[in-house]
């Protein structure tokens, strides 16, 4: 009886659940990528492409097909490749790499959860985004949805963080080259998180620091500049986005099913593909070609104006009709994927549907613009392209932790 009493009494069980369930986590995600579901295994459409990209850069082939998709992944697996001079041991070290930033992000998400939850509440949350497949599932393929989450669940932790204005300001300016290079659509929740903070000290003196704006202003370009230069260097061309943004635009407004280009080369979104979508569209530019493929893609909303009105519910499709591509071609993988979807779909969308109620809410009406900043870039960036639930998973954990403090909230009123 001495012994349990002097354990009550001297160890903090709360950081003891928290180093468990951390370290089970880390342990599960580390069996999935190296044993149960390696990386080298799984090199096919997307994935591929991205190790053919990082071969191409780790060898010096320059080219505009380095920077049709996001080149910092690529970058990325080609730097772990130059380190252990072989590709295929490259793509081992960013496979601990994904399985080790995967926990880490949660590790930041539950850092903001004990700010609004309780403290058990807080440890489930926890729980559930240690459990929660489809983070398990994407730290399995050599795809940007795990750096997408950390990046997202870092920003967030930023936003919800104690540290002053100013220091928040920084950090945004300075850093917005990783998702320019990693997630560009990610440069929306940024800036949108600058403008409201900037919005919340409009009263204050802070606006008529020199010095402030001096930093954002030299941070953001700076990152723009790191951007253009790291995209010349691997593939000739001075550009600060992906070469894929047209094509992914005129897949969005066309409702066409494979679109192919004037190389022969075709495309079909796995989106569009679990949707039904039908026919095939041809362009006489290659892909790369992302200002005609823009053009395109306006072309065919002058043709159809109500896709304009069918866009305004491409949100649906982060949620339905589609599957976490490509965890749901896995036989093995499908069952538990599409489980733990479902789950979601079922708890947590009515929840954060109820989170706006919380708007009339003063005291929780910060907290509810803060929680939902980085949701709305999301949601923007579908309508403005096309709705995919992978698209959706590195933002799973701000949607969880959201029906989390909803449930709270009834607690805390007797519901």
């Amino acid at each position: 009886m001495g012994f349990w009493r002097f354990l009550r009494k001297n160890i903090d069980w709360v950081m003891f659940w928290e180093l468990y369930l951390l370290s089970v986590g880390l342990l599960i995600r580390f069996y999935h990528v190296l044993i149960a579901h390696p990386l080298t295994d799984y090199l096919y459409s997307d994935t591929k492409n991205y190790f053919d990209a990082a071969e191409r850069i780790m060898f010096g082939t320059q080219g505009y097909y380095n920077v049709f998709t996001q080149p910092g992944y690529s970058i990325f697996i080609s730097f772990m490749s130059a380190l252990t001079g072989d590709m295929y041991k490259g793509v081992v070290f960013v496979a601990i790499f994904q399985g080790f930033v995967s926990i880490l992000a949660i590790y930041l998400l539950y850092r903001v959860a004990k700010k609004i939850l309780s403290k058990n509440q807080a440890l489930v949350y926890l729980l559930v985004m240690i459990i929660y497949f489809p983070l398990i599932s994407y730290s399995g393929f050599l795809m940007t949805e795990t750096v997408g989450f950390i990046l997202v669940s870092f920003y967030f932790w930023v936003l919800m963080n104690q540290m002053s204005v100013r220091i928040k300001l920084y950090i945004f300016s300075v850093t917005s080259f990783l998702p320019l290079l990693f997630r560009p659509t990610l440069m929306l929740g940024i800036l949108l998180c600058a403008a409201y903070l900037l919005w919340k000290e409009a009263k204050s003196k802070l606006l008529r620091n020199i010095k402030l704006w001096l930093v954002l202003v030299v941070g953001f370009l700076g990152s723009g500049m790191i951007t253009v230069y790291l995209n010349f260097n691997i593939s000739n061309k001075w550009i600060l986005t992906p070469l894929n943004g047209g094509l992914n635009f005129a897949q969005g407004a066309c409702f066409i099913k494979e679109y192919k280009d004037s190389n022969g080369w075709g495309f079909a979104s796995p989106s569009h593909v679990q949707r039904n979508f039908e026919g095939t569209k041809y362009f006489d530019k290659p892909f790369y070609d992302s200002g005609h493929f823009y053009m395109a893609g306006i072309g065919c909303y002058f043709e159809k104006p109500r896709r304009l009105l069918y866009k305004l519910f491409e949100p649906y499709y982060l949620f339905f009709d589609n599957n976490a591509w490509p965890g749901s071609d896995n036989s093995k993988e499908k069952p538990v994927l599409s489980s733990s979807l479902l789950v979601f779909a079922f708890f947590v969308i009515p929840a954060l549907i109820l989170s706006f109620f919380q708007i009339k809410e003063k005291k929780n009406r910060s907290l509810f613009v803060k929680l939902w900043i980085f949701p709305l870039t999301l949601f923007v960036s579908t309508v403005m392209y096309y709705g995919d639930v992978r698209y959706r998973i590195p933002y799973d954990g701000i949607f969880i932790l959201v029906a989390f403090w909803v449930f709270r909230l009834w607690r805390k009123m007797g519901i």
